[in-house]
């Protein structure tokens, strides 16, 4: 996300549903995503994600990021913003709305406490919309691996791919009941790597090697876009690099989180 993209943006939520038992969608809307006051609203890149900017504890307002005429973002002395950053799973213009899926993990993280209790009204403060880069248009096929955090992000971007793409998808969840319906092209496999019930019969986590060993791998070359526990999809890369001969540049791979990271100030949570 750029400096000169950087537009704070008070919302509302207007309604809050579950995906799975695991995730909430959460619509939020207002005047700062469709009046010319404002910057344009857009997102159409897959993985473009928002800035949500959550209170201190005990506190109403989150801390607000303070952008210049040059577009330069100031904190106030000692304090910067709680937030975290979602993918933007849906843009409508017409309506002035975005859908934003948040995974649910308890009672740990900020953004998971919220969207379990948000209801039509809530405030929400975002920044954003950060855009990704561009990816290539016509792969021989597509690879995609993430896990319960990027499922917003995969089930965009198989929504989003042509008809006549090949691909390969592959999406690790914590148990099977946080699986969810899928779009996709008719030439996309999707496997699905339920965590809980491979502990069960193996007595251990997969290892991040496993988790791209589910199916047979179409012919030509892939391009691959990984997400998830930052160490997993280092390791994945390195491993589709160095076993399976793909280019660094041909895999795009993001580290969602990180094990152990409790920052209240962390960028992502997802």
């Amino acid at each position: 996300m750029s400096l000169i993209d950087v537009v704070v943006r008070e919302l509302e939520v207007v309604r809050v549903s579950d995906v799975s038992p695991a995730m909430k969608r959460v619509t939020l809307a207002g005047e700062a995503l469709c009046t010319e006051a404002f910057p344009p609203f857009v997102s159409t890149g897959f993985d473009d994600d928002v800035r949500m900017l959550f209170p201190y504890p005990g506190e109403a307002l989150p801390v607000l990021p303070e952008i210049d005429e040059s577009g330069r973002v100031q904190f106030a002395p000692g304090r910067r913003p709680i937030a975290r950053a979602y993918t933007v799973r849906r843009h409508d213009a017409d309506a002035g709305e975005i859908d934003l899926d948040v995974v649910l993990h308890g009672d740990d993280g900020v953004a998971s406490q919220w969207a379990q209790a948000a209801r039509p009204g809530s405030p929400m403060h975002i920044v954003g919309p950060g855009q990704t880069k561009s990816l290539p248009e016509s792969p021989d096929w597509w690879l995609v691996y993430g896990d319960d955090t990027a499922l917003p992000a995969i089930a965009r971007l198989l929504e989003e791919l042509p008809a006549s793409a090949r691909g390969l998808a592959v999406i690790s969840v914590a148990e099977h009941a946080h699986r969810i319906e899928l779009t996709h092209p008719a030439a996309v496999s999707v496997h699905w790597i339920d965590r809980a019930e491979h502990t069960a019969e193996h007595g251990s986590l997969p290892v991040p090697s496993d988790l791209l060993r589910v199916a047979e791998w179409p012919e030509g070359e892939p391009f691959v876009w990984l997400a998830g526990e930052q160490s997993e999809v280092q390791g994945l890369r390195r491993f589709l690099h160095h076993v399976h001969g793909v280019p660094k540049t041909d895999i795009d791979f993001t580290g969602y989180w990180k094990h152990h990271r409790h920052d209240t100030d962390a960028a992502n949570e997802r």
